[in-house]
This record gives structure tokens, C-alpha cells and sequence, in this order.
């Protein structure tokens, strides 16, 4: 260890230029502290996400280096701040169809059996207007099931033609269609709108969809009212439209 002191007092000495007057060198052992890396801060949340960034951070982000993306066929929003550093900041958000409105296929291709369509709709009574409207539509598929079966299996010919039409006659006595109150989208208050099931008679059984042309309109609707309203956050950076 003294080999060491007087190495480092000569070394010193010379590269300070300074004579022997240096009276103690303190040589410290140990590891040295970790060098932390800078990393690049990526963050993602609902369509308001980028916004709400920009109005807690605004007097650290640089406008010069700032720009934001409008996907309107994705439906998000991605903040770049500090956009031509490595380590850069990447904040995005997403308008997201509610999952449970997902899950009723509204305006959507699935087609689903009477007996399906009865069993996931028994388990969405939270979504209904009160426990008797719910208890309406259930009977009401209830008693169509019932006639199907039986006009079906009474047909005089193996494509049951007879019995398609009976069916088609039959489905406007029954009230086919029921009234929800759910988000449309994550995130947004409840909305309200009618849901009609289209029935549709086929070869031996019948399958229904569910359609609503009110919330067809709506998801439009409040699709264009929020990214406009985001709009106003970003008036001071580079805007890009997709």
C-alpha cells in the first residue's frame, strides 16, 4: 500500500506541478458506482393518455422536439417526446371498444343459435333497463326456440321450405329486440341505444344476429368527439394525420 501512496504522490506531483509539499494522498478501495444507462420511456394507456402526459410534463417537454401521431383508422394517439434522442419518451393511447359490449357481436358477423344466443344473454342482466326487460327478451327467444323446433320437425319436405316461411311469418309477433344502457367505448360514460335480433331461418334450425343501427351511429359519434377533443392538447407541436 505505501509502494502505491508514494507511486500516486509522484504521479500527482508531476502532472499538477507541484513539488513534494503534498502532504497526504487518501486512496479510497472499493467498487465504483454503477453507471446507470439512460432507457427509453415507453408508455401506453387509454386515448387520453397522451394528453393528460402533456399536461402534467408540458414545461419539460421541448416543442421542437415533439411531435404527435392521430391514427383515426387505429383509433390512437402516440406522443414522441425528445424524438431525435435514442432514449426518447413514447406515450400512446388507444380508443378501445368496452369488452363486454365487444362480447355482445352487435353489428357483427356471428350468427348464434337461439340456445346461444339465450345463454349469453341471460348472464348480461347488468346491462338491461331492469330485471323485466331482460326477462322479456329471454322468454321471448324461449318461445321462439319452442316454434322453430316445432315447425321444423312438422315440415312435409326435406329442405323445410313450409317451415321457413311460418318462421318468418311468426318473428314479427315476437318483440325481438331489447334496450341497452353500457360504454361503447373504455373509459366513456354509459350510452343508451335499441338492439334489434335479426333472425335468420335456415335448413332445419335458425340462427340470429344482433343489430343496432343507434349504436352503428354513436361508436361514429363519439369516436370523432374524442379525437377532436384531444386535438386541443398538442396546439404546440408538430400534428401528423393518419
Amino acid at each position: 500500500m505505501n509502494d502505491l501512496k508514494e507511486s500516486v504522490t509522484e504521479l500527482v506531483a508531476q502532472e499538477v506541478g507541484i513539488g513534494s509539499g503534498i502532504k497526504e494522498i487518501i486512496v479510497r478501495e472499493g467498487k465504483a458506482a454503477e453507471i446507470i444507462t439512460p432507457r427509453m420511456v415507453t408508455l401506453s394507456g387509454d386515448i387520453f393518455a397522451p394528453g393528460e402526459f402533456v399536461t402534467k410534463r408540458k414545461q419539460d417537454i421541448p416543442a421542437n422536439k415533439t411531435n404527435v401521431v392521430f391514427d383515426y383508422d387505429k383509433l390512437e394517439i402516440i406522443l414522441t417526446v425528445d424524438e431525435e434522442n435514442h432514449y426518447q419518451k413514447k406515450i400512446s393511447g388507444n380508443l378501445v371498444v368496452f369488452p363486454d359490449l365487444e362480447s355482445f357481436q352487435i353489428n357483427k358477423p356471428k350468427r348464434f343459435t337461439t340456445i346461444e344466443l339465450f345463454k349469453m344473454l341471460r348472464l348480461k342482466r347488468a346491462y338491461f333497463q331492469n330485471r323485466e326487460a331482460h326477462a322479456i327478451i329471454l322468454s321471448q327467444l324461449q318461445k321462439l326456440e319452442v316454434f322453430t323446433n316445432t315447425e321444423f320437425k312438422s315440415a312435409n319436405n326435406l329442405r323445410g321450405s313450409t317451415a321457413i316461411q311460418k318462421i318468418t311469418q311468426a318473428k314479427s309477433n315476437l318483440d325481438l329486440q331489447f334496450i341497452l344502457t353500457i360504454p361503447i367505448y373504455k373509459g366513456l360514460p354509459e350510452k343508451t341505444f335499441i338492439v334489434e335480433i335479426d333472425v335468420e331461418p335456415t335448413d332445419g334450425t335458425i340462427l340470429c344476429g344482433l343489430v343496432s343501427p343507434d349504436l352503428a351511429e354513436l361508436e361514429i359519434q363519439l369516436r370523432d368527439e374524442v379525437m377532436k377533443g384531444e386535438l386541443g392538447h398538442f396546439e404546440n407541436y408538430v400534428i401528423i394525420h393518419r
